[in-house]
């Protein structure tokens, strides 16, 4: 484990030292991520400056729904940036050279990009923002419940970027397919739960389980009630990055080479 942590990190230091060789231009881009992620938090805040607030939900607690899924992402895309990009290693027939090194392809694609700490510091500012203005009181139980849910929600949406990526090892055209399951899954997860339609409760809570680790742990941090299922979010985040794991797994080794 030791091993392929430290070959982790050299390939990460690596790839951020390539990304700040030209500092300005790494800068820019976390910067334009870090707006473009603001003015949809403003497109947020325009909808409940119109419409008004939902029935139990105000723009207050819908910046937390925001924020949390904004910064679970942003950790799991800024590590699993590479899974994200996989059909263009298909297309290339890179994978091949990649099977070649000694070292696990999860690992050689499971590296760092210095602009997903836009969407990161955005996801903060809406957080924070919301339980200052919905009145959360934050103690020590709190703060690390929410680091736990934060971890697990990163590995849940690393989890969906693995299954992504092997869908590539059978199609590369389908592949629109699972980022209307990543990204629109990412944009459901910031909206109230119980103001979906039940056909999308039910996708969003048992099979791809977004609910678990944002909307039922934003309401116990706006309730300060703790439930059975609220404290098992971070596990289920976890165990869903296991089944990613387990899927990537297949893909590879039911991939065949591209050949010459």
């Amino acid at each position: 484990m030791k091993f392929y942590i430290r070959m982790w990190w050299l390939f990460t230091r690596a790839a951020l030292r390539t990304q700040l060789a030209d500092a300005a231009n790494a800068v820019l881009w976390a910067s334009a991520t870090l707006l473009g992620m603001l003015l949809e938090w403003a497109t947020l805040w325009a909808l409940f400056a119109r419409f008004g607030s939902i029935p139990g939900w105000d723009f207050a607690s819908s910046s937390m729904l925001f924020g949390l899924v904004r910064i679970a992402f942003g950790i799991a895309e800024m590590i699993g940036r590479g899974f994200d990009r996989f059909h263009h290693v298909i297309r290339k027939g890179d994978f091949d050279r990649m099977l070649l090194r000694p070292i696990p392809v999860a690992i050689q694609l499971s590296v760092a990009e210095f602009s997903r700490f836009g969407m990161i510091g955005a996801g903060a500012v809406a957080f924070l923002y919301g339980c200052s203005a919905a009145h959360v009181s934050m103690n020590l139980v709190s703060v690390l419940y929410l680091a736990a849910v934060i971890s697990g929600g990163a590995a849940l949406f690393y989890g969906l970027l693995m299954m992504q990526a092997t869908l590539c090892f059978w199609t590369v055209d389908g592949i629109e397919v699972a980022n209307a399951v990543v990204y629109g899954g990412q944009t459901a997860a910031q909206l109230p739960l119980d103001k979906l339609s039940r056909p999308l409760t039910f996708v969003f809570t048992y099979i791809f389980p977004l609910a678990i680790i944002n909307w039922i742990p934003a309401k116990v941090l706006l309730t300060g009630q703790f439930t059975g299922l609220a404290l098992l979010a971070p596990l289920i985040g976890w165990l869903f990055l296991g089944l990613g794991a387990i899927v990537w797994r297949v893909g590879v080794r039911a991939y065949t080479s591209t050949g010459s």
